[in-house]
């Protein structure tokens, strides 16, 4: 389906960090719920993360992006266009979408394009702007969060007054 994208499943992992979301999990299913419920607003949070990066123009784990060389600069200067990196035309951020299957969460983007900025691939020329580059722990904590809010809030789990 995507060109490009992350993709987030909860559950998948082992570790305390991930203590509370198997928690959350595990009520809701001994409950009779079911994440599914959770993932279309999971994945709008990533989209979220994701137009993020293209407003900070940088990524998680990779940090700022590399600049746009003075030559791009120039190029785009003597059009009228401004400096921001991946936005010139608007279609490129316009064009990252949620999408929630089941247990997974995504953003994802069909353009053909976004590959060349964001694979990992060895690259000659266009430099590495990794727009997917987010913060998964950040994205499983708003998972629980909602989960265990939707538990409590559906009755599913005693109030703690």
């Amino acid at each position: 389906m995507a060109e490009q994208g992350v993709a987030f499943k909860p559950g998948a992992g082992t570790g305390s960090p991930l203590a509370d979301l198997h928690h959350a999990l595990s009520v809701l299913e001994a409950r009779g719920g079911s994440v599914d419920e959770y993932m279309p607003a999971v994945a709008e949070e990533m989209v979220t993360a994701v137009l993020g990066n293209f407003e900070t123009e940088s990524g998680f784990k990779q940090g700022p992006f590399p600049p746009l060389s003075p030559k791009t600069l120039a190029r785009r200067r003597a059009k009228g266009k401004g400096a921001k990196m991946l936005q010139d035309t608007g279609i490129m951020k316009g064009s990252i979408l949620p999408h929630a299957d089941g247990n997974v969460a995504e953003a994802y983007s069909n353009n053909p394009y976004i590959k060349y900025h964001t694979s990992p691939k060895p690259r000659r020329v266009i430099p590495l702007r990794d727009v997917f580059d987010i913060n998964l722990d950040a994205i499983r904590d708003y998972a629980t969060l909602i989960i265990l809010e939707g538990i409590t809030e559906g009755g599913l789990v005693p109030s703690a007054s």
